[in-house]
């Protein structure tokens, strides 16, 4: 007789209990970490472990961390890679773009000119392109703005009242529509020695490139309504605009992927294609060795957080290669492949004798869908408010709104992105170019007739577009609304009930919900909650349109708007008109860009501007109404043009 069996009850259940607290000790060393948009990361207790322990991990997903020995059956299960790395600092070239340039001239001299090479950049004379010249202001809530040059530096001051602080303009972000600034505090009422004195911050006011003026910065912090004393949206009371290297930096510089890997290692998870780990001893032996205070097995649970806490929020910061987004930013460290073009190519994917992946035996480090994707992904994603069906309400989240759609399972980001040429100020190819890009893969529609018979509308008409139905212009992009990446069904239920923009009433704004109802039941037979439409469309015999410009999420109207610039229609101008005096920054700035297009005239005329405070916009906006009011001599000259 085997003698487990023959043993009590009790001992096997001693045994079972020591097996699972191995187990959890092993395993649950670490918890996941959650990524949270703010400046500090949430810090959670963590399990005691033994001392003395040779392998503990943190979990992200698809990525972890290993402290000491990494475990056997990690390293049984990656595919061996030798010594190729391609992810430390000393894995990348000195030159940077210039060795690449010597064999790809052409790709070369195109990144040159891309959106990517200045994404962010030193703030020199042949760079800023914002108006700095002596008397430049900026009237803002209140307060001030005041753009200068002294010598060969940029300068910025923030002013309220008695309170001014004075900014030396040390880098540029952006160069397609908007160009952002950091800077350095070099006066104001903070003490003589703050603790993150020369730190570089995100600056309050930024220069519209397409307009030529001065305007505060977006999306670097929650974007809220107006509110003169609220220190989250004016720029007076403190510096509550980021520390750049914090966040901003993670994609508009280029870092070494071991330090990229350390500071965000749950976008790692989340989005990697594959699982893998890295030995962060390793990594911490090599490039941060002042971090442990003693041998790894040596340390206690909390102290090896702390050295993780403190890679996560960038504390030491992560040196910087390259500002903006250089070549080996997407291509990996390639120092040996610029030693030895022929026999050492570029891998797509990190590598390293640090590294542990479970990867494909076909092509592992390959072009292929799932590694050139993730390389877009490392930095197009990101959590944005969202609309019903969960697209995102504004852009650079274009990665993450993919994966919510279903064509991006073989679709790459690079079939309709050269990577290597800029987009230019609008998108440039032409819709029958788009629609060949959509029927690649969808061939049963490649024939007008086909396509119509799924469309339901003549060939070549706006209807008959693939990307108007099933990537609808949502997406609200610095100056102008975009297609979101979310590829998905107009026809949506979550869509359609909960009343966010539909790729239908987008086009028949003057239509009601029953109109695209009716439609959507005959022609694909979908039916909808009908107390979910009752409840979210009121009044229901109005123009949908009309009901998504007086609709309760900001965004919503937002998108309406543009719309209705599309459209040029003067009937709509009386109700367009309300969206001036919008709570929101970015819906007024819009409305204006809208009824500017559909008027054909600049609010200006009238004293109008988006910056205006609630008080100044009571005085102003009478105004705009009485000059564009049906039948004015204004507008019969806007319906003219």
């Amino acid at each position: 007789m085997d003698q487990s069996i023959a043993k009590p009850r009790s001992v096997h259940k001693r045994r079972a209990t020591f097996v699972l607290l191995a187990v959890a000790l092993l395993v649950g060393g670490f918890s996941m970490w959650r990524r949270l948009s703010l400046p500090e990361r949430e810090q959670k207790p963590l399990p005691a472990a033994q001392a003395n322990a040779k392998s503990r991990y943190a979990s992200f997903g698809k990525f972890a961390f290993w402290f000491g020995d990494v475990a056997a059956p990690t390293r049984q299960r990656a595919l061996p890679t030798g010594s190729y790395s391609n992810i430390e600092p000393e894995d990348y070239t000195a030159q940077g773009a210039g060795a690449c340039g010597q064999c790809h001239p052409n790709h070369f001299q195109s990144w040159s000119r891309h959106p990517h090479r200045w994404m962010n950049a030193s703030a020199t004379s042949d760079h800023v392109q914002g108006d700095f010249s002596d008397r430049t202001t900026l009237r803002y809530l209140g307060g001030t703005g005041r753009f200068w040059k002294e010598g060969n530096e940029f300068r910025m001051t923030v002013s309220r009242g008695a309170v001014c602080r004075e900014f030396r303009i040390t880098r540029t972000i952006g160069s397609r529509y908007f160009e952002y600034y950091v800077g350095v505090q070099t006066a104001g009422p903070e003490p003589a020695e703050p603790a993150d004195k020369g730190a570089e911050h995100v600056l309050p006011f930024g220069y519209w490139l397409t307009r030529r003026q001065w305007v505060p910065t977006v999306h670097i912090r929650e974007d809220r309504a107006d509110d003169f004393d609220d220190p989250r949206l004016n720029p007076y009371e403190g510096l509550y605009f980021r520390k750049y290297d914090d966040i901003c930096g993670r994609c508009h510089t280029t870092l070494p992927m071991t330090d990229w890997l350390a500071r965000y290692p749950e976008d790692a998870g989340k989005y990697s294609p594959h699982r893998f780990s890295m030995d962060l001893t390793g990594y911490l032996k090599g490039q941060r060795p002042d971090l442990l205070q003693a041998p790894v097995e040596q340390m206690p649970t909390e102290e090896l957080e702390k050295v993780m806490q403190g890679l996560m929020n960038n504390r030491p910061p992560a040196p910087v290669l390259h500002l903006g987004i250089v070549c080996e930013a997407c291509h990996n460290g390639c120092k040996q492949h610029v030693a030895d073009p022929e026999h050492a190519a570029p891998h797509f994917f990190p590598t390293s004798p640090l590294i542990y992946a479970e990867l494909p035996a076909e092509k592992p480090h390959g072009r292929t869908h799932a590694n050139v994707n993730w390389i877009c992904g490392r930095c197009h994603v990101g959590v944005r408010p969202l609309f019903p069906g969960g697209m995102s309400t504004w852009n650079s989240a274009e990665y993450s709104d993919a994966m919510r759609g279903s064509c991006y399972s073989k679709l790459r980001c690079v079939d309709c992105h050269n990577p290597h040429q800029a987009t230019g100020p609008v998108w440039a190819h032409s819709a029958d170019h788009d629609e060949a890009s959509s029927l690649k893969c969808h061939a049963a529609y490649r024939e007008a007739k086909a396509r119509q018979a799924h469309t339901h509308h003549a060939p070549g008409s706006a209807g008959d577009r693939c990307m108007n139905c099933h990537m609808p212009r949502v997406n609200e992009g610095l100056d102008r609304v975009v297609r979101t990446h979310t590829i998905s069904s107009p026809s949506k239920a979550v869509i359609i009930e909960n009343n966010g923009p539909n790729a239908c009433n987008l086009c028949h704004l003057e239509r009601p919900i029953d109109w695209t109802l009716g439609y959507l039941r005959d022609w694909y037979g979908r039916n909808y909650r009908e107390s979910a439409i009752a409840r979210n469309y009121r009044p229901r015999a109005e123009p949908v349109g009309r009901i998504w410009l007086k609709h309760g999420f900001r965004a919503t109207r937002l998108v309406a708007a543009a719309a209705y610039a599309r459209r040029k229609n003067p009937d709509i101008l009386p109700l367009l008109l309300t969206i001036l005096d919008d709570k929101y920054l970015l819906n007024r700035q819009f409305g204006q860009l809208a009824v500017e297009e559909v008027c054909g005239q600049a609010l200006a005329e009238w004293g109008y501007s988006f910056l205006l405070s609630p008080d100044e916009r009571a005085s102003v906006l009478p105004k705009v109404q009485r000059a564009l009011a049906p039948g004015s001599r204004a507008e019969k000259r806007g319906t003219a043009k």
